[in-house]
């Protein structure tokens, strides 16, 4: 089966750029894998010379990672729990009837 992993954000700032360019944006988180999450864009100014573009929305308001699931076909699995979890895996298994994997 092949799968999709997405992520979905609520900053305002991210939702205007979104609705300005008529569809999504494909982006990297701003912290290196296995490292904390970036609050502010000085979090991560060691990386800046890698990055093409950096989008200054000011300080965010929660440092708790997004939640992350991997989806195939009917089913979806939670790779990481985090910001908007339950939120998450209700929208999958109530209103889309998938089935959650590994429970």
């Amino acid at each position: 089966a092949s799968g999709i992993n997405a992520e979905y954000g609520d900053h305002e700032l991210v939702m205007r750029l979104c609705a300005a360019l008529d569809g999504p944006i494909a982006l990297t988180s701003a912290n290196k894998s296995n490292c904390p999450n970036s609050s502010n864009i000085e979090a991560f100014q060691e990386i800046w010379s890698d990055l093409d573009l950096i989008v200054d929305g000011g300080l965010l308001s929660s440092e708790t990672g997004s939640t992350v699931v991997e989806i195939t076909d009917t089913e979806f699995t939670v790779i990481r729990q985090g910001r908007d979890y339950e939120k998450t895996v209700k929208l999958l298994s109530k209103e889309l009837k998938m089935n959650r994997s590994g429970t």
